[in-house]
């Protein structure tokens, strides 16, 4: 078998943004050492906040990725609340993938409706979403990734299926990814 792959979430604005705010933030700090030192504590709490939140929502967001192990995918669960929660922690084993397809859907990873009034539980996310042979189906939240990168996902699982021992033929990755893109299946 392959070696264990990670793919992370690479939407390009969202790094370039975000290292600007670690960047700003660390010259922040500098100025809010300087500044307890000083005793100013407004300035001391008007920086403190944003550092933390930008910290924060940076490594939520690193933290959601999709591991390829030898026999499995791994996905962990968001960090959010259980109410809120929009991927949950995922195992899928490559023998049991019956085939694979991007959904939209309202409705969060173990195909449940969202309970908190959030923008997150009326708006339509994009799924990677695993048929088994057992006719359960799991999701992969890839709202996050970059076109390309669901490209490589899908193939990785393909190409994981396939070293598997399974001979069964999917459908094309661009028909996959372009066909949820153009009108797609809603769920």
């Amino acid at each position: 078998m392959k070696k264990t792959k990670i793919f992370f979430q690479l939407n390009i604005g969202w790094q370039l943004f975000s290292l600007f705010w670690l960047i700003l933030s660390v010259v922040a700090g500098y100025y809010l050492v300087f500044s307890f030192l000083n005793k100013t504590w407004f300035v001391f709490l008007l920086l403190i906040f944003p550092f933390c939140f930008v910290l924060f929502t940076f490594i939520r967001f690193e933290h959601h990725r999709i591991v390829f192990l030898n026999k499995s995918i791994s996905i962990p669960d968001d960090w959010l609340g259980m109410r809120s929660k929009i991927q949950f922690k995922t195992i899928i084993h490559y023998d049991e993938i019956e085939d694979v397809r991007i959904i939209w859907s309202e409705e969060n990873s173990i195909n449940e409706r969202i309970p908190i009034q959030m923008p997150s539980s009326i708006i339509l996310k994009p799924y990677i979403e695993i048929m088994c042979k057992d006719g359960k189906t799991k999701r992969i939240f890839v709202m996050y990734f970059t076109r390309k990168q669901k490209i490589k996902i899908i193939d990785e699982i393909k190409s994981r299926v396939y070293q598997s021992g399974d001979t069964r033929v999917f459908k094309d990755t661009l028909e996959i990814v372009d066909g949820a893109y153009s009108g797609g299946i809603i769920i």
